[in-house]
C-alpha cells in the first residue's frame, strides 16, 4: 500500500517541475499525475495541496542535489513585476 505525503505547489510550478524535484526525474510526473488524478499539462495553482509518495524516489541524488541546495523547480512563465531603480538594462550596440 502506497504511503502518501503532500507537497504545496508554489507559483509557476508544473507537474513536471515537481516530478523532477520530487522524484528525481520527470519520469516522476507520471506518477505525480496519476496520484492526483491530474494530467501532464494541467496547470498547477499555487497554494494546491498535492499528494506525493516520498518512498517512491527515481533519483536519490538529484532529490538530495535540490534538497541541499534549497532548489525549487519552477519552469513556469514569470512576470517582470519590478523594475529596480538606478538599473538600465538596455543595451547599446555599434557595428563597425
Amino acid at each position: 500500500m502506497a504511503t502518501f505525503s503532500t507537497y504545496q505547489v508554489k507559483e509557476n510550478q508544473s507537474i513536471i517541475d515537481l516530478g523532477t524535484q520530487i522524484y528525481g526525474t520527470p519520469d516522476g510526473a507520471v506518477l505525480l499525475a496519476d496520484d492526483n488524478g491530474l494530467g501532464l499539462t494541467t496547470d498547477l495553482a499555487a497554494g494546491q495541496v498535492l499528494k506525493i509518495q516520498p518512498d517512491q524516489v527515481i533519483n536519490d541524488g538529484l532529490v538530495e542535489y535540490f534538497s541541499l541546495r534549497n532548489i525549487e523547480l519552477s519552469t513556469g512563465p514569470a512576470e517582470l513585476t519590478e523594475i529596480v531603480e538606478g538599473f538600465d538594462y538596455r543595451f547599446n550596440f555599434e557595428l563597425s
